[in-house]
């Protein structure tokens, strides 16, 4: 319900089977069991991580006594729990398990229809869904969705202190936040292509913006467009020569 609430576009499976090969992009869990089973999901999962999925599991309710044990591997990303108050100010909740795996921080305590959620079980699925809302935004935007290693460095960005200065055991490294859309540089986390812009019977031309003069300008002839050849690769990063009557494009 949680994440229906936040993307209701987004296809949701459930699995109970620990071993079961996912084909998601976001996984959430709380999982504190420590069972045979569970030992083999614990391998199945680095095995989903190296295949792109991005993996994010509660960190306990325990305060300062333990947190599960998928907190304490690197490629899980684990989550603690906080409140948000209407006065705009947010902090801890006084049971999310305090710990050195701790990564994240994201909001508790959501209205569902079947009551309300509490816990790290729900800031869990909170933060996982805002990572949907990101993934779908840059899939829009460039065409492809970001990496583990990329999604990480923009969680890095949109993250709010909210307990010691950097990183700390009660509150990781704080809140994530999602920014505006108008004001995310997505050339900071997907190298974009360039952009050329032509235009017929102008000899001036644009590279990501910048206005360059051309020897030739494009042509339309028997409907067909003529573009100058050399402009082009050369601008993609292409070495352009002649061998023998023959034109060279080297990447």
């Amino acid at each position: 319900d949680v994440i229906e609430q936040i993307c209701p576009e987004a296809t949701i499976q459930i699995s109970q089977d620990y071993r079961k090969e996912l084909k998601c992009d976001i996984y959430t869990t709380s999982m504190f069991s420590v069972s045979d089973s569970y030992k083999k999901y614990v391998m199945k999962s680095l095995e989903q991580y190296n295949k792109g999925i991005f993996l994010c599991c509660a960190v306990g309710n325990d305060s300062d006594e333990k947190q599960t044990y998928l907190s304490t591997l690197n490629w899980w990303t684990s989550i603690g729990a906080c409140y948000y108050y209407k006065s705009g100010t947010v902090k801890r909740t006084e049971y999310s398990s305090i710990t050195p795996e701790l990564d994240y921080m994201s909001i508790t305590n959501m209205q569902t229809k079947y009551g309300l959620f509490t816990g790290t079980s729900c800031a869990t699925p909170v933060f996982a869904s805002m990572l949907v809302l990101v993934q779908e935004f840059f899939k829009d935007k460039c065409g492809r969705k970001l990496t583990n290693a990329e999604l990480l460095d923009f969680i890095n960005d949109n993250t709010v202190d909210i307990g010691d200065n950097g990183k700390d055991d009660q509150t990781g490294n704080g809140l994530f936040i999602l920014p505006p859309p108008d004001t995310i540089n997505v050339k900071r986390y997907i190298k974009m292509d360039k952009i050329i812009e032509l235009n017929i019977g102008s000899n001036k031309a644009t590279i990501d913006g910048k206005e360059i003069t051309l020897d030739t300008e494009p042509i339309i002839v028997n409907a067909r467009t003529l573009v100058p050849i050399r402009f082009i690769a050369e601008a993609l990063g292409c070495e352009v020569f002649w061998d023998n009557g023959k034109i060279i494009i080297q990447s």
